[in-house]
């Protein structure tokens, strides 16, 4: 679930593409280069980047970037939008939120079971982040790092 009112975590393929096919996120040996994804898109990119690399429909959590927090890629709800307009346009802050940037910060769901204290997501985040900085930059391109540092 999104923090922020206005938008709902889901899954943005047309971020990965927008990237994976631009020239100018690529180094001179072809490798992305995570450095230059602005703040704005990096943690979508980067969960959408670790669900190919990892598999699986988690949507929320955490990033090499992201540190403690658990992100998602975000849409605007269309509820806040004009018909024919730009979503969410009519939001005020803080639902502003998600027609600023393509993620969120995000609450992962509790699973039920005996050890409901921990959540898959945690555990699959923190895991995954190991795997991702090892060859994350494959599922976004050609090589290259799993995440940079946000700022």
């Amino acid at each position: 679930q999104a923090m922020h009112s206005g938008g709902h975590c889901a899954a943005r393929p047309d971020i990965e593409e927008q990237y994976a096919e631009d020239p100018r996120y690529r180094l001179k040996d072809g490798t992305f280069n995570w450095d230059d994804v602005p703040n704005h898109d990096r943690y979508a990119l980067e969960v959408m980047n670790i669900r190919r690399h990892l598999g699986g429909d988690a949507l929320c959590m955490k990033t090499p970037s992201s540190g403690k927090f658990h992100v998602c890629p975000v849409l605007p709800d269309a509820d806040f939008s004009e018909p024919g307009g730009p979503p969410n346009a009519n939001a005020d802050s803080p639902s502003r939120w998600s027609t600023k940037r393509s993620w969120d910060f995000c609450v992962p769901a509790l699973q039920p079971g005996p050890e409901s204290s921990h959540t898959p997501e945690e555990g699959a985040g923190q895991e995954g982040e190991e795997h991702v900085e090892e060859g994350a930059g494959n599922a976004v391109g050609q090589g290259g790092q799993g995440g940079g540092q946000g700022g």
